[in-house]
């Protein structure tokens, strides 16, 4: 209570209202896997596109891990998670650790100019472009290109200056470390000049390191060739293990995979479709690492992968691996057009289509409705037709069928977690319950400390009536009335002396969600005229 010294008016502001309780998101996905660029540790980059995801994390050509080129599994989930829906997107990039991605790079023979990647991988073994300005060659554009001289240009850096002292030089507009975030990510090169770089030897190294081969007229260039220097020594690494999949924390150089995507507090559903392409010890090791993942940040689910072309014995012999409500796994994999070439086809893990799914309904609908019998955007087809004979085989024991149906096209046909527990049998009951349980433990984070007495119980009571309330009202609780739909306790019948002399503040909630038609039955028999 304030101090009042010296007589006078005075006004204060108190509130009369209960706090409120704020629904967090759901539709935000963490993805982890190799890519062809981007950062390897560190907090994950968050992604809005697939044109961002691009310019960050490389394109979806294949990679090469281990001297085997395999396709790009992430970044083609990425594109499939955007393309059904979804909106934003954290990714962890991984590597092994065994033998290492290296960053491709170029130095003349003295030491004066040189060349990196920004980042580790074969997406860095870029073409430079010089062209020219003036005749004098003092002022120059670098056209970055992909692919090889004729590739596309993926970045270009204009007006840099041969003079070591400018504030255009090459190490001033090609920097190691870029002040911005921004530049870190989005510009593909760094330059470095030695100690006795000066206009003219930096002029010198340049000429050293153009491709003699290369005289294409250019139609910027002054001479008339082309100048290119190509960077070279780039690779993708070898295989990612599960170990990899796992990462590790690091507060000083950054953490890697799963758990980097700790720092990230909105992320509610994770994947790994790469994993699911790597042979059967590297997938289940790495579903293993993605169950700890939920399970130790409380608030997110894992969408897990079928192997390609698993039978239905074999993706049945491999459910048994798991009982989690925190997992849903699906089958089979989905045919889709091959971006890299239009007219062929390939065949992909099915999380990211899923997983835009999830975020699609949640955001039309909500996130107690269940993600199924929607459509897989950009299926052609799948892998294996499943019929409904098969699925009778795989819906009972939790795995989630994509099928195609005439005249309806290519659907989720399932939406039950990995739990053998009936109470979580289905995906949208476990993921509402985590939405309710994350609301409510982040919007009630005000009562820590507060005087624990009867005056905040009750504030605590109708802050979560309030809330619920508002959920039933639009639909997302069973029950016709409130009272039906869900309960609050916060009182003496809650807390005993001994969990008030603890500090002890306790909260029962109950509520009654809405579980899925998943079997549709219509009673039909024959009556009298006069019945």
């Amino acid at each position: 209570m304030p101090e009042y010294l010296a007589p006078g008016v005075f006004v204060e502001e108190v509130s009369f209202r209960a706090k409120s309780i704020e629904g967090v998101g759901t539709s935000v996905a963490g993805i982890v896997g190799p890519t062809r660029y981007g950062p390897l540790t560190g907090v994950p980059e968050v992604v809005t596109s697939f044109g961002e995801f691009s310019r960050v994390y490389g394109d979806v050509l294949d990679l090469n891990l281990g001297g085997n080129g395999v396709l790009n599994h992430t970044a083609l989930a990425a594109k499939a998670f955007f393309d059904g829906g979804g909106k934003q997107l954290f990714v962890a990039r991984i590597a092994s650790t065994a033998t290492a991605p290296t960053a491709a790079s170029v130095a003349d023979a003295d030491g004066i100019v040189s060349f990196s990647a920004r980042f580790p991988g074969a997406m860095g073994n870029v073409t430079l472009e010089i062209d020219w300005r003036n005749a004098e060659r003092t002022l120059f554009d670098i056209t970055v290109r992909t692919g090889g001289p004729d590739g596309p240009a993926i970045y270009t850096y204009g007006g840099v200056s041969t003079d070591p002292a400018a504030a255009n030089s090459l190490a001033a507009i090609l920097p190691a470390f870029p002040n911005k975030r921004h530049d870190f990510l989005s510009s593909p090169i760094s330059c470095a000049l030695g100690d006795e770089a000066t206009t003219e030897t930096i002029g010198t190294a340049l000429n050293s390191l153009f491709d003699a081969t290369a005289v294409t007229p250019g139609p910027l260039s002054v001479e008339g060739p082309r100048f290119l220097i190509t960077l070279a020594g780039g690779t993708d690494g070898a295989v990612p293990t599960a170990s990899d999949f796992a990462g590790s924390v690091n507060l000083v150089s950054g953490s890697s995979g799963f758990a980097a995507l700790e720092d990230i507090e909105d992320i509610a559903i994770v994947m790994a479709p790469a994993a699911s392409a790597m042979g059967e010890t590297a997938h289940r090791g790495t579903v293993v690492e993605m169950q700890r993942h939920c399970r130790k940040m409380r608030y997110r689910v894992g969408i897990v992968d079928a192997r390609e072309g698993m039978s239905i014995s074999e993706i049945r012999s491999f459910r048994d691996n798991f009982d989690d409500s925190r997992l849903a796994l699906y089958y089979p994999w989905v045919v889709v057009a091959d971006p890299r070439r239009v007219t062929d086809t390939i065949q992909v893990p099915p999380a990211g289509f899923v997983a835009g799914v999830y975020a699609s309904t949640d955001v039309q609908r909500g996130v107690h409705k269940a993600p199924a019998n929607e459509p897989v955007i950009g299926a052609l087809r799948f892998a294996q037709e499943i019929n409904r004979f098969q699925q009778e085989l795989l819906n009972p024991v939790g795995i989630n069928c994509l099928r195609s149906f005439p005249g309806r096209g290519h659907r989720v046909w399932g939406g039950r977690t990995l739990s053998s527990d009936p109470e979580w049998k289905y995906v949208n009951v476990r993921r509402y319950f985590l939405y309710l349980e994350r609301s409510i433990d982040k919007s009630t984070q005000w009562v820590v400390f507060e005087p624990n007495g009867e005056r905040l119980w009750a504030n605590v009571r109708t802050t979560v009536e309030d809330f619920l309330y508002n959920e039933w009202f639009n639909g997302r609780l069973l029950g016709s009335s409130p009272k039906q739909a869900y309960f609050v306790r916060c009182d003496r019948s809650t807390m005993t002396q001994n969990d008030l002399d603890n500090g002890r503040l306790v909260c029962e909630i109950g509520v009654a969600p809405l579980r899925p038609a998943e079997f549709v039955i219509f009673r039909i028999g024959q009556k009298t005229a006069d019945a």
